[in-house]
This record gives C-alpha cells, structure tokens and sequence, in this order.
C-alpha cells in the first residue's frame, strides 16, 4: 500500500476508537475537559436523599472529583452493570445483586465492603381507621391493596417477602389479588402517599421521610433476614482510586453520620 492510504486507515482506526470511547459516556477520558475526574455511582433508590447528601459534602471535600449518581432498583442496576453501562461504584440494598456481580468478576477484588442496614416496616397514611399491630392484620377485609416492591428485583421486596412468609401470608395475599408491586421502593412509598394503596411494606428510612405515613408494623430481622448495604467498585471502572476515594468517604465518620441522619443503622450500631 501507498503511504497516503496507511495514513487514511490510521485516522479511520483513530475515529472509530474516539467514537467508542463517545458511547462510553466520555469514560475513556480522565480526567475531563475541566481537569476533574468523573466517577459514576449507581446507588440502590433507597439510598436517593441520604447520598444525594454524600454527594454534596464529598463535592466540598473533593473539588476535584465529579460524582454523577444513578439511582435505581438494586436488580435493575444489577443488569446494567451486567450490560456493561458505564459505573464505577455500585451500592446495593442486599447482598444478593453483589454476590451475582461477585460471581461474575465484574467488581474490584477487594473493594467490597458493607456501610449501612436498614429495616423493613408497613406503612399506612396518617390518622389511618385500618387496625394493623401486627403482619397478620393485613389478610383483614378493610385491606384490600398491599403496596410492595417487586420481589425479583427490588430488595425491599424480597425482605417484604420473606416477613410474609414467614406468618403464612405471602401466597394468600397474593393469590387474593391484594398485592400491588412497585419497580423501586420510592415508587411503592408514592402508591401509599397518594392513596393507590392504605398500606405498604418499605424501609424505615424510607418511611422517615415521609410525613404524611406513619408506621403500623415494624417487621422484625428474623422475619425479613438482615437487611445489609454493601458497596463496591466496578472492576471496569475507567477511575478506580476516584471510586475507592468515594467509598472511604461513605464509610467516614462524616459520611456515616450523614446516613445516620436519614435513619440506617451505621457503623457504629451494626
């Protein structure tokens, strides 16, 4: 070949890498254009207001690293990560969607550390006439609509459950047509909110937040299994030492007061 046409394939080879690293969200540069590094978290929808939080006190300690959060159910975020979406950090509500991405080699050896609990309650609206003290109460009559996460990929919805089998009630219910599945556990918080369902099964921290509920039912570890947040990096990650930066700062006694403060159960009380 003539050395004009080598020249074309070098740039044609050179264009095709720089559109891949394109679709890869720009991953492939680091740091970015404004000289900080980008790191993605992808973070179970349960932890939304609390990292949100995280997000802006880790911005103050660490200018130079831009966090773009990804909020979802821990099983969808399971699968994008499995699909190869650009992440560096994953932060799931169970251990189960870790341990499937462990298996598969997709994280950091090493990087996988728990930070938080949590637990799981039912929920009605405020000044609520239902008659609920216990789990049982919800095979009454008055309730007709159960509000609770998608078992197959919401982890409040496996601890959800699991409490109903635990007292005989999960198939019951569900053959009575009486359970409304949400994709995430915020969206079964907004059924309950808006009235699409007098009760629902989230976690505490989600009830927290929510002044117009009240909580009917603690449900109790021993009827949900422990309910455990772990969190990891990517073994993909384009900015692994951003990503180990982050997860330090989770852990910190600034970043687990933060969690405290939105309810979960931190290092200090695990």
């Amino acid at each position: 070949m003539n050395q004009p046409y080598n020249v074309f394939l070098k740039n044609m080879a050179r264009s095709l890498l720089l559109g891949s690293c394109g679709w890869l969200l720009v991953a492939c540069a680091s740091p970015n254009q404004n000289g900080q590094t980008q790191i993605i978290v992808a973070a179970a929808a349960s932890l939304s207001d609390a990292f949100t939080e995280v997000g802006e006190s880790f911005a103050t300690n660490h200018p130079h690293i831009t966090v773009d959060f990804n909020f979802a159910a821990s099983g969808t975020l399971q699968r994008q990560i499995e699909q190869g979406s650009p992440t560096d950090v994953f932060a799931s509500a169970a251990n189960q969607q870790m341990d499937a991405l462990e298996a598969q080699n997709l994280l950091l050896a090493g990087s996988r550390q728990r930070f938080a609990r949590n637990q799981v309650v039912v929920v009605a609206t405020a000044n609520s006439d239902l008659n609920i003290d216990e789990l049982t109460d919800l095979e009454n009559d008055s309730i007709q609509r159960i509000a609770i996460g998608n078992p197959a990929t919401v982890p409040a919805g496996t601890y959800g459950k699991a409490a109903l089998e635990s007292v005989n009630l999960y198939q019951p219910l569900s053959d009575a047509q009486k359970l409304v599945f949400g994709e995430n556990v915020r969206q079964v918080l907004t059924y309950v909110e808006q009235g699409n369902a007098p009760v629902g099964i989230v976690y505490a921290t989600d009830a927290a937040i929510a002044p117009n509920l009240e909580v009917a039912v603690r449900i109790a570890p021993q009827q949900s299994g422990d309910i455990e947040y772990p969190i990891a990096i990517i073994e993909q990650s384009q900015n692994p030492e951003a990503a180990q930066t982050f997860i330090d700062f989770v852990t910190s006694s600034q970043g687990q007061e933060i969690l405290q403060n939105y309810g979960f159960l931190t290092q200090t009380n695990l």
